[in-house]
């Protein structure tokens, strides 16, 4: 980031360090998350060999599966005697550093300047719209697919620089983390690759290497699967894969039909504006225009092929994908064209129209909202009736004001008024008012404080090297606002950085006192929604609806436990959890001793009294332990 040459090399250090460091701080950090809840144990299992003997999910995970990789790059170091909590941590950061410097360089190829990438960095960490089916690009919870994309990012940015050895050996690296976060980017710039090769016969070496390098890596996931039977074997049909992994324990990752309405309209609109926007880009070369615009609407044909080949011609192979992962990149690219235009509205004085961007961007279902601004954008250029250009445009404010009254929230009220100012400088350029601006910048921060108010912080910190080394504010402001951010970061470390899974509520306290109270070869019956006893507790779980194993052996041997502990097979956890309350306390017991469990844990108010010795309780919350 050269923003003074007077900047000496440690000093450009230190402030890559501050800027990254409260960056993060206002991001957030979350260890105990559900997702990392479930993933931890085989990890722990791995360093000590004592814990959850008896858990058939964590000794189905232990033995090769996709994360593999994932586990042993953190059980290495923990077995040398380092916390398993810190080495995540340290990983999160390294990835999150990585990510932040990703999309800065990204936005370097694209924006050809060194303050308006910083854009895309902060829509890239706070966008809330583009993406489809519970995925994200990035996340606050230091799951394989985080970890994976801090490596996947940097093969974009190779890609976009047609270094496609680095590139696609970058995205190997990533299929090792989490396999689909490396395998589905190489598979939308295939065709950016074909076209390079046709047009320049001197790339196609480096092409091959490229993907012989990509498909290495992820024969090194597949392959070991396959030769140990784990996958793609006979033990299940491929309609009743799809059934367990699609239906019932992952559709709100694979079954399009069950996404909603509003969230297809949000992505189709975010979708669309992102298309608009990149065509009408005036700061983008025509070959960079031609490859976003192939990758937004070749990752579109691939995410069409989720549904496809899972709901309408089943096939294995494509549930596995999960091709809603694509969306996030989508999303990258929608991001990108969003801040071309961001960066366009300045550079033409239309600051209202740069404030509506990225305060539509950080709102949540705001697609359809960005695609009247893409198309108004596109009128408003492309038209020459003026005429038709105006009733048009009064077409579009109408829906604008339409759409914020039935929102019926003060960000509706908000992006009108903020589109009404871009409509005034966009067509009327004579009126130089700068108070249609300040306007505009205050309705922006009313939005980030409103929406979620560390955006705001977030915002200033990325904003803070343009506004001391380019700016002609005093040098006290500029060292107020420098404390500020400061003091606040300082502040907010223990809400925002939560690097260790501290038990707060009642059934974490509960599972931690039992880890003293019991031997660590104890196995007990939990209700199916639960995802925390088995890690607070250290001790092995009979079974729940969220460990889903990844082999085949794993799968069939889920689903009978569901079934005989439930009697049914169902998608929803709260059913389940009914069937768990409703029955008796002599059929409970009859189940846990049908699996030689060892104790029960339930509720007070589902059953009042069981057979045998009550261990220990929580408010609502009881562990029984069985008599034999």
């Amino acid at each position: 980031m050269n923003l003074s040459p007077r900047l000496r090399g440690w000093q450009l250090g230190a402030i890559a360090f501050l800027l990254i460091g409260a960056t993060l701080v206002f991001y957030g950090y979350e260890l105990g998350s559900a997702n990392l809840r479930n993933q931890l144990p085989a990890i722990a299992f791995l360093v000590d060999t004592h814990l959850y003997p008896r858990d058939f999910y964590v000794q189905e995970m232990v033995e090769f599966n996709p994360r593999f990789f994932y586990y042993h790059l953190i059980a290495f170091p923990a077995k040398l005697g380092l916390s398993i909590a810190g080495i995540i941590w340290v990983y999160y950061i390294i990835a999150f550093t990585s990510f932040m410097l990703a999309l800065y360089a990204i936005g370097k190829i694209f924006l050809s300047d060194s303050i308006s990438p910083s854009i895309l960095v902060f829509l890239g960490l706070t966008a809330a719209n583009g993406t489809i089916g519970f995925t994200n690009l990035f996340r606050q919870e230091p799951i394989p697919a985080v970890l994976a994309m801090g490596l996947a990012i940097w093969g974009i940015y190779y890609s976009f620089r047609s270094r496609w050895i680095i590139g696609y050996s970058l995205f190997g690296l990533a299929i090792l983390l989490q396999f689909l976060i490396g395998f589905i980017p190489g598979i939308l710039f295939i065709p950016i690759m074909a076209i390079k090769k046709i047009n320049d016969n001197k790339s196609s070496k480096s092409i091959i290497i490229g993907l012989i390098i990509w498909l290495i890596f992820a024969a090194c996931v597949y392959v070991p699967m396959k030769l140990l039977s784990e996958t793609d074997s006979q033990i299940i049909t491929p309609e009743k894969f799809i059934h367990l992994y699609a239906y019932i324990r992952h559709p709100h990752h694979l079954i399009y039909s069950q996404f909603g309405l509003r969230g297809w309209l949000n992505f189709i609109g975010f979708v669309i504006s992102g298309l608009i926007m990149m065509r009408t880009s005036s700061i983008l070369k025509a070959e960079q225009k031609t490859n976003l615009q192939i990758l937004l609407i070749f990752g579109l044909a691939l995410l069409s092929m989720g549904y496809i080949f899972v709901e309408v011609i089943p096939v294995a192979t494509f549930a596995k994908l999960q091709l809603a992962r694509t969306s996030p990149f989508i999303q990258l690219l929608g991001l990108i064209a969003i801040a071309l235009w961001v960066k366009q509205a300045y550079r033409t004085g239309n600051i209202p129209l740069g404030c509506l961007l990225i305060s539509i961007s950080v709102i949540k279902n705001s697609g359809i909202v960005l695609l009247i601004v893409a198309i108004t954008l596109g009128i408003s250029l492309n038209y020459s009736s003026q005429l038709k250009k105006t009733w048009i445009i009064a077409v579009l404010t109408g829906l604008i004001l339409g759409i914020s009254i039935m929102l019926c929230s003060y960000f509706g009220v908000i992006i009108a008024l903020m589109y009404l100012g871009f409509l005034i400088r966009q067509n009327h350029p004579a009126i130089k008012s700068p108070w249609i601006n300040y306007i505009s910048v205050l309705f922006l921060i009313l939005t980030l404080v409103l929406n979620y108010h560390y955006h705001l912080f977030l915002g200033f910190t990325l904003a803070y090297p343009i506004i001391a080394c380019k700016s002609r504010l005093p040098k006290p402001l500029k060292i107020s606002i420098l404390s500020l951010l400061i003091i606040t970061g300082i502040w907010s470390i223990p809400h925002r950085l939560k690097i260790t899974a501290t038990p707060h509520q009642p059934v974490e306290i509960l599972a931690q006192r039992f880890q003293q109270q019991s031997s660590p070869n104890a196995l007990v019956l939990v209700p199916p929604s639960d995802e925390k006893f088995r890690f607070y507790s250290q001790r092995s779980v009979l079974w729940s609806f969220k460990s889903f194993p990844f082999t085949d052996r794993g799968i069939i041997e889920w689903e009978k436990r569901m079934q005989s502990i439930t009697g049914i097979v169902h998608q929803s956890p709260s059913v389940l959890d009914e069937q768990y309350r409703q029955k008796s306390a002599s059929e409970l017991i009859a189940v846990a001793r049908s699996f030689d469990a060892d104790y029960i844990l339930t509720r007070r108010d589902w059953h009042p009294q069981l057979e045998g010795k009550m261990i220990d309780q929580a408010e609502n919350w009881v562990i029984w332990q069985i008599p034999r």
